[in-house]
């Protein structure tokens, strides 16, 4: 009976079903997205870091040939380093080859005892013979390769024996602390056999070898700081005592007769690979995407609950005396809550299993464009992820429904039997008439105000849910113009270039043919004022790198202050990044020092002269001839250079004939490899803009239609007053339209604060600043959608109004 009771008055109220039943496919939408996509990709990744035993960290060797490698680099000097650490090291060798059209090779040799970074093989079997080589999954898609296929390197053909994974190469390159793919079609990683390596030709053009070490802890430190003590300590560990030459490149010889010899590193420097490797940046992607999905289900979860509360309670109202007569008669509580209780978990089931599978169709297509840009290897759905989502599903369900249960059906059920037969309603009318606290106020407004007061808990959930549709829309305006203003400043107003080169070679080398040069270098901060006012003390390990430019001369760099002018030579002192100064608590007029990077045991003190609205915090910049006096170095000593021209082949050539470990980056190649991530971005905030405005219309639309539904016989005495239906529109739901703009324009201001403090958190150990600039044109893009959905709800609750007939004014109360 209860049951039949139940359903026939929830059927009455099919548009506030519906809105229940929207939001729960949405949450649980995103739910089965965190698991079917992030939650699969995270032990994915996992998996391979796991079967590959990645390295912690990776040691530089000193540029020394074969000869000098084995004696420096010796066994025992290395067992003697992996007890003092209670580390593993294995070496690995490398080489680089740039070949024609543009294409390079970066050639790994092929060790089949290594235990760190081992090879993840996909198809085919590792290179064996002279003339083998293994390549990686997405290089060998982009390129069209597959097993038994030839691939000219240096002049000879070497036969693809195996694809699968090169862990170095297993994510995107993390350049300029953002993820850029990398081109397969011109960058090719190989590993190639062992014999084959040994017998490349060393005089083949543009051929480089190199060595260094992977290292993994016995122990793995977990703690960031320790880690880096150790690896200061092993850049340390047991240096060379090595000969000082004097201008002709001999050694130079003391008074006394005795060679002059200075103490050098055996190692350049030590990366730290949980923070370095690129495969971090993809697992903080993860887990950064993951913690949205988790947030925006909860969210959507607490309004689902709340509109369940509100149809559960418009059900009571309208039997409340059948619900008297079955208690008064002796029917328990907990099996007339039963009925309510057992519908709502139905349309909760019905909701969750059609998010459910909507999500591994929307899952396989995320996978798709993840798979592209973070080279992923291949991931299915399978029984123990689903699992899991059924799992998270039915915990979140059991949440819903008792929250559902002791916040409506229980409350509900309690009320007197006399006032349920009676049909009395027990609920406490609101403390205040508005008419009598604004007399001056129209019957129109007088109306409203009292509308929203009697209806407040449901203004609440609206203003809720407007709230959150709001910070969605403006998150999305946020993030596009963070974005895109970062790059176009990177890309378009501060750098105008169509290439780079930087060359390798420690010594700097100077070049008369391109546009404009510069010098890049990095220096140990010594002290800053006021470094008792940091947030955290200087440890003795920051670090400032400095660019030098001739600013007068300079087509390419168009550094300009904060005021929009444009930097010139006169700046007799150091320009500072707008977030290099917030980062050191600093202003214009202090004065910095450094550790003079050319010269050991000498410091220079630096005067802040100008600030540059610059993303990048330890970079400062100073005119090219101020930075060779203060640093005392020779004149046009330049290490890079920038050009306006477009690259040729023939100029590419020289370049590495020259250098062929220089690096040349070309301006479109950079943006090509920033396609799919600002692609990526874009798809976002559409996603984002759809969510909030679903959100949006569902609160709009369910809550508006119970608030019709529930002044039914006072809409319908205004009609027989000669009130239109447009008229009464805009009295009972026409004051949302004001409460809507109200709310997104307060919550502008108050989202730019909170991006900012938790994007400054964030990216505190990052070595770029996220611009925080929202855009106002596209806020108010935002505002038109939010009004739009509005005015769709407004227009199908119009309908319900008009559906009101003039009898209802008749009724007597029951």
């Amino acid at each position: 009976m209860i049951n039949k009771i139940v359903r026939k008055s929830m059927n009455k109220k099919k548009g506030l079903l519906a809105s229940i039943i929207v939001l729960l496919v949405i949450s649980s939408l995103l739910v089965g997205q965190s698991h079917f996509v992030y939650d699969t990709m995270g032990k994915n990744y996992q998996q391979m870091k796991t079967e590959a035993n990645v390295e912690d960290f990776r040691i530089y060797t000193l540029p020394v040939d074969a000869d000098q490698f084995a004696e420096i680099y010796a066994d025992d000097v290395l067992a003697e380093f992996e007890a003092e650490f209670d580390v593993r090291l294995e070496v690995e060798e490398t080489a680089s080859i740039k070949a024609d059209e543009g294409r390079s090779f970066t050639i790994v040799k092929y060790d089949e005892d290594a235990q760190i970074d081992k090879l993840i093989l996909e198809d085919g079997s590792f290179p064996d013979a002279e003339n083998e080589i293994m390549i990686q999954t997405q290089a060998a898609e982009q390129s069209n390769l597959k097993i038994g296929d030839k691939l000219d390197i240096g002049g000879e053909d070497y036969t693809v024996s195996g694809i699968g994974y090169i862990v170095e190469y297993i994510t995107p390159i993390d350049m300029m602390s953002g993820i850029i793919t990398p081109n397969f079609e011109k960058y090719m990683p190989v590993i190639m056999s062992e014999s084959g390596f040994d017998n490349l030709d060393e005089d083949i053009e543009n051929l480089s070898f190199s060595t260094l070490y992977k290292g993994k802890f016995a122990t793995y430190e977990k703690d960031f700081l320790k880690r880096q003590d150790l690896y200061e300590q092993m850049i340390e560990y047991n240096p060379l005592e090595v000969p000082v030459l004097d201008d002709y490149g001999m050694p130079q010889i003391s008074a006394t007769g005795e060679m002059v010899t200075e103490e050098m590193n055996r190692f350049m420097y030590v990366m730290d690979l949980d923070f370095n490797m690129p495969i971090s940046s993809v697992e903080n992607e993860v887990k950064s995407s993951q913690t949205m999905f988790t947030f925006l289900s909860l969210v959507l979860s607490v309004i689902t609950i709340f509109l369940a509360t509100i149809l559960v309670n418009s059900v009571f109202k309208s039997q409340r005396r059948e619900m008297g007569i079955m208690k008064a008669e002796g029917v328990s509580i907990p099996k007339l809550g039963f009925g309510f209780a057992f519908y709502m978990l139905v349309v909760i089931i019905i909701g969750f299993t059609v998010g459910a599978l909507l999500s591994t169709v929307t899952a396989e297509m995320m996978r798709g464009i993840y798979a592209e840009t973070f080279m992923l290897k291949d991931y299915l759905i399978t029984n123990d992820t689903v699992k899991l989502v059924v799992i998270q599903l039915a915990k979140v369900g059991v949440v819903m429904i008792l929250a559902i249960y002791f916040l409506s059906i229980r409350k509900n059920l309690n009320t007197p039997t006399l006032h349920l037969v009676k049909n009395i309603n027990s609920e406490k009318a609101p403390k205040h008439n508005v008419g009598k606290m604004f007399k001056r106020l129209s019957f129109v407004r007088k109306y409203q105000f009292n509308l929203l007061l009697r209806n407040f808990s449901k203004t609440v959930l609206l203003t809720f849910a407007v709230v959150v549709s709001s910070l969605l829309l403006l998150l999305g305006a946020l993030m596009y113009d963070s974005v895109h203003n970062m790059m176009d400043n990177i890309f378009g107003t501060t750098f105008n270039y169509e290439y780079v080169v930087q060359y390798s070679q420690n010594n700097i080398i100077n070049e008369g043919d391109v546009d404009n040069g510069f010098i890049s270098t990095e220096a140990k901060i010594v002290s800053v004022p006021r470094a008792d006012e940091l947030e955290e003390p200087l440890t003795g390990e920051e670090t400032v790198t400095f660019e030098a430019y001739d600013f007068d001369n300079n087509s390419t760099v168009n550094l300009t202050n904060v005021d929009g002018e444009k930097i010139d030579n006169n700046y007799d002192g150091v320009i500072a990044s707008s977030g290099f100064l917030k980062n050191y608590n600093l202003k214009i007029g202090d004065k910095i020092t450094v550790e003079n990077p050319f010269k050991a045991d000498a410091e220079v003190e630096l005067e802040i002269v100008e600030e540059t609205s610059d993303y990048f915090l330890p970079y400062v910049y100073m005119p090219l001839d101020l930075f060779q006096s203060t640093f005392n170095i020779r004149d046009n000593m330049i290490n890079a250079y920038y050009s306006t021209d477009k690259l040729t082949e023939t100029e590419k050539d020289k370049i590495m004939d020259k250098d062929a470990g220089a690096i040349v980056f070309e301006m479109m190649d950079m943006e090509e490899m920033m396609g799919d991530n600002m692609y990526i971005l874009n798809l976002t905030i559409i996603i984002i803009a759809i969510l909030a405005a679903i959100i949006a219309f569902v609160a709009l639309y369910s809550i508006s239609s119970v608030i019709i539904e529930s002044n039914s016989k006072t809409i319908s005495v205004m009609k027989v007053l000669g009130y239109s239906s447009k008229e009464v529109r805009t009295m009972t739901i026409g004051i949302y339209k004001w409460l809507v703009i109200g709310i997104y324009v307060i919550s502008i201001p108050g989202l730019e604060k909170t991006i900012q403090t938790i994007v400054k958190v964030a990216m505190a150990d990052a070595d770029f600043a996220i611009p925080i600039n929202l855009n106002y044109s596209l806020s108010l893009m935002g505002l038109g959608v939010i009004l739009v959905v509005y005015l769709i709800a407004s227009s199908l609750t119009y309908r319900k109004i008009e559906h009101i007939k003039l009898s209802e004014s008749l009724k007597a109360d029951e």
